[in-house]
């Protein structure tokens, strides 16, 4: 799996943990996105994802952004 994909399923991660409050693996998950794709921001990730309701665009992104993602 290339680091691309696995910075995507990490993406997934950080923004559920942060939607949970844990910010503890919030924190370890933004810095293996990180470490795995430094240029990760919020906008392009997402503009690789579908959605029917722009408001869970904006739930995934704040989710990204509250766990320290760029924007």
């Amino acid at each position: 799996m290339n680091a691309q994909r696995l910075a995507s399923i990490a993406g997934t991660l950080v923004a559920a943990s942060a939607a949970m409050g844990n910010t503890t693996s919030a924190a370890a998950h933004t810095a293996e996105v990180l470490k795995l794709k430094s240029d990760f921001s919020a906008a392009t990730y997402l503009a690789t994802m579908h959605y029917k309701q722009e408001s869970d665009r904006e739930h995934h992104r704040d989710g990204l952004t509250k766990a320290g993602l760029p924007a």
